[in-house]
């Protein structure tokens, strides 16, 4: 349920009562516990009895409700016993938005008045994962807010964060960042299984790197820009773009945390040169097995490196590269985003 406009509304019917500018509190309110923005904002009211009034506001408050497209579908995909809600606000504002959205109220709902600590505090999320009876590291939460997304990974679970409410960069910590939530994909690992695979549409992915590329900037900005969409879009730590220049591969834009250790390399060394050997992707999914892997980053567990080359010619002419903390990081998903990436920056390389 996108419930923004309900809360805009709420939030500035109380201020107006109050003679306070709402948007200071309308800026953090998204994802919080009411109780917690107030004293963030207003430390100098009675959060306790304030947030009973915006609460009690809320109970009764159904305009600028509106369901999110994919929600419903996802849901009812979903068996009764492996889902559940972690909300920000009360159980009986929970419950007056899940009936707006036509939506079922899951086995496991934890709400914000049931919590000691509210997001960005993994509490919500570690109690829900208690009450289904799986591990966290077995959690995947889907989140729209920043502080959501920094208590879902705070519980040790894998994020994915819908950019409805806030941009791509507020939400860069999640592991996956869709631009809408019916991106997401729900099938069955195995026919007769219990098994679930979430698959991304790779198509919005695709489309924001074509309208990156087709806007005229300085080459070396546009790739650490398309690195930065690569990265926010999957479970990947860091993410560079290399150019093939003769006997040399040499990295001319990147995001993540650091630059790379080797910046200028020869072209027979590395996994990057393997790639441009072979002209075919190189996936390993454990660095430390494969004599190949010239050492970017010491946290580096997992890297794949796709070429990107001319296809008229078949000359490798770049690689994209990227590179996980986690042992086994790129599933079959993986490799389909990150090919379809790489044909796709093409430009980058032909056009300069």
């Amino acid at each position: 349920m996108d419930s923004r406009g309900c809360i805009e509304l709420v939030w500035r019917a109380w201020a107006a009562q109050r003679g306070r500018d709402a948007g200071p509190f309308l800026r953090v309110a998204h994802g919080r516990r009411t109780s917690e923005t107030l004293r963030q904002v207003a430390p100098d009211l009675d959060a306790r009895v304030e947030a009973a009034a915006l609460d009690a506001l809320e109970e009764v408050e159904t305009r600028g409700l509106a369901p999110v497209p994919g929600a419903s579908r996802l849901v009812q995909q979903l068996p009764a016993d492996r889902w559940a809600i972690v909300t920000s606000g009360s159980r009986a504002v929970a419950r007056v938005r899940l009936a707006s959205a036509v939506l079922s109220v899951p086995r496991v709902l934890v709400t914000g008045d049931a919590v000691r600590r509210g997001k960005p505090d993994p509490e919500g999320y570690a109690t829900a994962a208690r009450l289904l009876g799986v591990a966290a590291s077995d959690c995947v939460v889907v989140e729209d807010a920043p502080a959501g997304v920094a208590a879902g990974k705070a519980a040790g679970m894998r994020v994915i964060a819908v950019s409805s409410t806030h941009s791509p960069a507020d939400l860069g910590a999640a592991d996956v960042v869709l631009a809408r939530l019916a991106d997401l994909e729900l099938r069955p690992s195995e026919p007769g299984t219990e098994g679930l695979v979430l698959e991304m549409n790779l198509e919005p992915v695709v489309t924001q790197l074509r309208a990156l590329l087709a806007t005229p900037d300085d080459r070396a900005r546009t790739g650490r820009l398309a690195a930065e969409l690569i990265r926010s879009t999957g479970s990947y730590r860091w993410v560079g773009l290399y150019d093939v220049q003769g006997e040399e591969i040499a990295a001319f834009a990147w995001t993540g945390p650091e630059a790379p250790a080797h910046p200028r390399f020869p072209a027979t060394q590395g996994l990057n040169g393997a790639a441009v050997r072979t002209r075919a992707p190189v996936v390993v999914q454990d660095v430390s097995r494969d004599p190949r892997y010239l050492t970017t980053f010491g946290s580096t567990r997992a890297e794949a490196i796709f070429p990107i080359s001319d296809p008229a010619t078949g000359q490798v002419l770049g690689t994209l590269d990227v590179e996980s903390e986690r042992v086994d990081a790129f599933t079959a998903a993986d490799h389909a985003l990150l090919g379809t990436c790489a044909e796709t920056l093409l430009p980058l390389w032909r056009d300069r």
